[in-house]
């Protein structure tokens, strides 16, 4: 079993009106991660940021509560119920908007049957049921409700449009009140529904009581039995069985979505109920008189029903993973990706029409489909946030979890891209400005949860980009998370005086924003010294690591190193700092900043200078050979000043007066002594290789100066480097059958347990007939080069081949599911290892054939790899053949 973080314990928020806990699920807990945002929050509660969710019991104003738990305080006659209708053609008019509103939750009104019904009560109103007359005004309420936030003009007869909106739902719940909701009774279940839902529909923030009052629905429901399939049931006919599975189909997704929004498991458990889908049909297909329901129809085909039956599925899995998020009990990092696997398979079953598309194919589409192809889409990336976001932070000091913080990273831009896209179809002129009333509580909540987990991450990352990234990439990165944040922090900004939920998230990014900023400028200060022939400024960079960033209430919070280097990664500095470095380099700088290290003498990477250690050490391998490579802390020193900023200005008084010729000298010797290449034999055994030239003393002697610079040349093979593509094979025979060793290949979740290449193997896909991987997510290191990226698996045990390919050459894209992390931020162009097992016959073993190819992005890279290249497959071949006699003896 794969080693999983703790459950998280979630947070206790202790305030002078009481204790309130937030699930460590919840965006407001990842607010609490992001040092010193929370405290500035907490400290400006007087410009209403505060986090309050309620007040005390005796200060609870009517106006602020739900109208049916605490706004009522005497009962209404009938007469003075239906008082409060208009004239019947002004409330036609409103039950019109009514039907044409497209909200999902409409489906649960057969409207053909809905109009029957509200042509009884229009001639003999005072015969009508109370709970009746209650799914009448809460419909007319939804209606004002949806309308008033559009801006469009209301009947005039009802009045000033939020009075009349109050008026209406103090009526909803009086009638439910009267007719005793509590008791199962024909309506009451759809009518509390409705009422809950214009609660829902009186702000844009999330609201504690709805999900109360949606558990008081949920609890009615099950006593009135819609948690069992109407089929058990042969009382109940087949109209009423079909309208019960709607109703129940809805309060499902909506108890999931409501009950994570404000930070509670939710309601329904699967083990609960048994109820079937509802079939695939419009209103017109069935009525009350129906004897046997028609077949369902195909997914191909849109119904009424066809939008909930497809989110349906979504929902079931972001259920198990809000479960999850909730869970006190340990899991498995398997059990997580199992329900990744299940997500992806539930998104591919989605129907066509509602799969999400660039809104320049969909000028023929109606803004309902447009709409709802964004609320799967928000439900897809935020399942997916949820189910990785408690790996985000482990990342770093495990990287198995590198495909969590991608996954995190990647769905979260995603949701603020498609907050941008909906937000500017929504203004006038847009494709959804019909529809700009769609965004609500639910989604805020959504593009909330994205952008804490933007800001945690780079909090944590300032770079915003892995281990391994060139400059470049780096820059890249960093470029678009601020471009991202930026986006969504002007649309916050616009909608923060109607919503306290954006406000808060508003004054997030504002501080996130300022911090990410003063980063980047300080880091352009520094760069632009570094990369451009400019002197360093040390005083920058003493104000960078001295001076902390101030925000606009005077509170200081501290600044990150500029330079994004966190400490526990300083010292994987050798190769990563090297490729870091772009490919004009400023000699001139270099030998410039080469003063300040050559104080420390003759013998400065010597084994007799303390704290330096020897001048090699051995990279562990399988075998009982040794692959010898110069020591992270010797190129160092002279690679770090290319890379960070130089050391404090009292060393560079102390060597001033070295010749710069001098450092030529010390670093080429090094480089070009500190390692021989040696290709492996046909064997492909690894041989102990090791310079025994000394390493040359610092002199003052005058040299000419050097215009071509042997840096690389030296420290790299005479080979064929220059080329960016690579092929490297090996061979061996072993004693066993094919079968098991085929078994053993395949095992790709295993490889990083004994590949010494491979730090984090992750099977996110497998065949779901022969649970081979199809899928995997693996990170390759080399000492501090990194590369982490997706592989497509081919697992053939007909032919004992197992395959995995990576990159854009293979197929393997965005469109193909999570293609390359950054997909032009790695290292490499593609990677395809393929490995072969051919039978020699019983009893004579099997030789195993293992090919890699590969092309790396950029010149640089493959220069660097050519040092180790020849060894490579050597080593791979012989850490599997080490796993087998492991596995199943010699």
């Amino acid at each position: 079993e794969s080693e999983t973080p703790p459950p998280d314990p979630g947070r206790l928020v202790v305030r002078e009106t009481g204790m309130r806990y937030i699930d460590g699920a919840h965006w407001t807990a990842i607010l609490e991660e992001i040092s010193g945002v929370k405290e500035y929050l907490r400290d400006n509660e007087e410009m209403g940021l505060s986090d309050e969710e309620g007040e005390d019991e005796e200060m609870v104003r009517p106006s602020n509560a739900p109208t049916l738990l605490l706004g009522l305080h005497q009962e209404m006659t009938m007469d003075e119920l239906l008082d409060g209708l208009p004239a019947r053609p002004v409330v036609d008019r409103v039950v019109a908007m009514f039907v044409s509103l497209n909200e999902p939750t409409t489906v649960m009104v057969h409207f053909p049957t809905f109009q029957k019904q509200y042509n009884q009560f229009w001639s003999r109103p005072k015969e009508a049921s109370i709970s009746w007359l209650a799914l009448l005004y809460a419909a007319l309420t939804i209606t004002m409700s949806v309308y008033m936030r559009t801006g469009e003009p209301l009947p005039a007869e009802f009045g000033e449009a939020t009075e009349a909106v109050q008026r209406l739902r103090h009526l909803t719940a009086q009638c439910l009140v009267q007719s005793n909701y509590t008791v199962p009774g024909r309506f009451k279940v759809e009518a509390l529904f409705f009422y809950t839902m214009c609660e829902f529909f009186r702000s844009e923030d999330a609201q504690v009581g709805v999900s109360f009052l949606l558990n008081m629905t949920i609890r009615l429901a099950m006593r009135s039995g819609y948690h069992r399939d109407p089929q058990q049931f042969p009382n109940i006919s087949p109209f009423e069985g079909e309208m019960r599975r709607r109703v129940w189909a809805i309060m499902r997704q909506l108890d999931v979505l409501i009950s994570f929004q404000v930070g509670v498991p939710r309601g329904i458990q699967d083990w609960q109920q048994d109820v079937e889908p509802p079939r695939n049909i419009s209103d017109e297909e069935f009525g009350e008189s129906t004897v046997e329901l028609p077949p369902s129809r195909p997914e191909t085909e849109l119904t009424t029903t066809s939008y909930i039956r497809g989110k349906s599925r979504l929902m079931a899995i972001f259920g198990k993973i809000s479960d999850l998020a909730y869970s006190r009990d340990p899991m498995t990092y398997d059990e997580i990706l199992a329900l990744d696997r299940q997500l992806e398979e539930a998104r591919d079953l989605v129907p066509h029409a509602f799969k999400i598309r660039p809104l320049d194919q969909c000028f023929v589409d109606s803004s309902y489909l447009i709409l709802r192809r964004y609320t799967l889409e928000l439900l897809y990336q935020k399942a997916r946030c949820v189910l990785h976001r408690r790996y985000l932070g482990e990342v770093h000091t495990n990287p198995r979890y590198a495909y969590s913080r991608w996954v995190c990273m990647s769905a979260s831009k995603e949701i603020l891209r498609h907050q941008a896209d909906i937000y500017h179809e929504t203004q006038p002129g847009g494709l959804l400005y019909r529809d700009r009333q769609f965004p609500n509580s639910l989604q805020t909540a959504d593009y909330l949860l994205a952008a804490m987990i933007i800001c945690l991450d780079l909090s944590q990352n300032p770079t915003g980009t892995p281990p391994g990234s060139t400059d470049e990439d780096v820059i890249r990165g960093r470029e678009e998370l601020l471009s991202t944040i930026e986006t969504s922090h002007r649309i916050f900004e616009q909608q923060r005086r109607r919503s306290a939920d954006a406000q808060k998230a508003y004054a997030a990014l504002t501080i996130m924003l300022r911090r990410l900023k003063a980063q980047k400028l300080d880091s352009e200060q520094l760069a632009s010294g570094k990369w451009h022939g400019i002197m360093w400024d040390t005083s920058l960079m003493d104000a960078a690591q001295q001076q902390p960033y101030e925000s606009s209430n005077g509170q200081s919070y501290p600044v990150v190193d500029p330079m994004g280097i966190t400490p526990e990664y300083q010292s994987l500095d050798v190769i990563g700092e090297m490729l870091d470095a772009p490919t004009n380099l400023d000699w001139n700088l270099w030998d410039q900043h080469m003063q300040s290290v050559a104080d420390m003498g003759a013998g400065l990477w010597g084994d007799n200078v303390p704290g330096i250690g020897p001048p090699f050490y051995p990279l562990p391998k399988p075998t009982t050979d040794i692959l010898l490579i110069p020591p992270p802390h010797c190129i160092a020193h002279f690679t770090s000043t290319m890379m960070r900023p130089p050391i404090p200005r009292s060393l560079h008084n102390r060597v001033a007066s070295i010749p710069r010729a001098a450092h030529r000298s010390l670093s080429t010797s090094i480089l070009s002594n500190g390692i021989s290449h040696q290709p492996t034999n046909n064997n492909n055994n690894l041989r102990t290789t090791r310079s025994a030239t000394s390493i040359s003393p610092i002199t003052s002697t005058p040299q000419s100066t050097i215009q071509k610079r042997p840096f690389l040349s030296s420290f790299l093979p005479n080979s064929d480097s220059a080329s960016k593509t690579r092929h490297l094979t090996a061979t061996r025979t072993l004693p066993h059958p094919p079968a098991p060793l085929f078994d053993i290949i395949s095992s790709v979740e295993s490889y990083s347990s004994f590949l010494p290449f491979l730090t984090a193997s992750t099977v996110t896909h497998r065949d779901p007939t022969t649970n081979y991987p199809t899928r995997a997510f693996l990170t390759v290191g080399y000492g501090p080069l990194s590369e982490t990226f997706t592989s497509k698996v081919t697992c053939d045990p007909e032919n004992w081949v197992v395959e995995a390919q990576s990159g854009a050459k293979y197929g393997v894209g965005k469109k193909d599911g999570q293609g390359f992390p950054g997909e032009d931020e790695g290292l490499f162009e593609y990677l395809s290892t393929r490995w072969e097992l051919e039978s020699q016959g019983e009893g004579k073993g099997t030789v195993v054939r293992l090919d890699i190819r590969f092309e790396f992005r950029s010149q640089l890279h493959a220069a660097m790899m050519g040092a180790v290249e020849g060894q490579m497959a050597g080593v791979m071949v012989e850490a599997f053949e080490k796993r087998i006699y492991d596995v199943l003896g010699r």
